[in-house]
């Protein structure tokens, strides 16, 4: 895997607005991480109020859950991530209580691990997941600038990272994961831009070109995700902007997340693609969620 080259200027925006949600019946306050299930059912981390909303494919509430609070399912979040394996199980990371809580689809609590700390799954507010096709989970451990992979039960299985600005290394901005079919993990870091590893944590590549108009560097990055085809999607925050790499590395395209009514998000949070490869982004400054269908 090597770095990208810049291959093309970025196309206009390749998207339509399909619907738009600020949380249904109950507003949003500062939605975060999204996740999708194999139906194409999203959740969204409605951070602020300390709970997750569950919508179809048509922006429809089926389900929402979440207190605050420290006991189980309760969650005490600035920001929090979450994730969802090939059986339906929804992980979130509840970032103020240092751990991870395990879910069914319905919302059930099933389990939690970690405690405050830099021990082996202990966590210093732990914010990106994902899960592999295996089911093991991996977690941002943000203010300790590392990633722990854990299986789906909750168990330490290894660690990489550290802090700085070098290859392999995070800020304390760490920001998103996510991991391919053949176990590539992708982290996306609002300070150090977006790092590739192998599935045992060995550095491969930076990816810091986007094509821009102006050609240079993206250095900080938030949300990010993989459609069905491979690519890779991660919002450039450093420009505001969505780029897409194919699996190589190489520049695709990039684009503005705007609204139906024109109107430019400059930071996203959460990036997801369902399988017909609608793209839904998270805005939480803006208290929406978008899904967006590209033409």
């Amino acid at each position: 895997m090597v770095s990208p080259t810049v291959t093309a200027r970025p196309t206009t925006s390749p998207l339509k607005l399909l619907w738009s949600t600020n949380g249904g019946p109950d507003a949003f306050n500062f939605p975060d991480g999204l996740a999708l299930d194999r139906e194409d059912n999203l959740y969204v981390t409605d951070s602020g109020n300390n709970r997750i909303q569950k919508f179809d494919g048509e922006g429809n509430l089926i389900t929402k859950w979440g207190t605050t609070g420290n006991g189980d399912g309760q969650l005490d979040c600035e920001v929090c991530g979450v994730a969802v394996d090939g059986q339906g199980n929804v992980f979130v990371t509840d970032s103020n209580n240092h751990r991870v809580q395990k879910f069914d689809e319905n919302g059930k609590f099933l389990a939690k691990w970690g405690s405050p700390g830099d021990g082996d799954g202990q966590f210093s507010f732990p914010f990106g997941i994902a899960v592999d096709k295996l089911g093991n989970v991996y977690v941002g451990d943000v203010s300790n600038a590392r990633v722990q992979k854990f299986d789906g039960n909750g168990n330490f299985l290894m660690k990489f990272g550290g802090s700085g600005t070098g290859n392999g290394q995070f800020s304390s901005e760490l920001a998103d994961i996510a991991v391919d079919p053949v176990g590539n993990i992708y982290v996306s870091d609002r300070e150090n831009g977006l790092q590739v590893f192998g599935s045992d944590g060995q550095f491969l590549a930076k990816w810091d070109s986007c094509g821009d108009p102006q050609p240079g560097l993206f250095t900080a990055a938030t949300g990010i995700a993989l459609d069905s085809q491979g690519n890779i999607y991660v919002f450039d925050l450093s420009n505001g902007r969505m780029c897409v790499f194919d699996r190589q590395g190489g520049f695709l395209k990039a684009w503005y997340v705007t609204t139906s009514e024109g109107r430019r998000l400059y930071t996203v949070g959460g990036v997801v693609v369902d399988q017909d490869g609608s793209v839904y982004v998270a805005g939480p400054f803006d208290n929406l969620v978008l899904k967006l269908h590209q033409r």
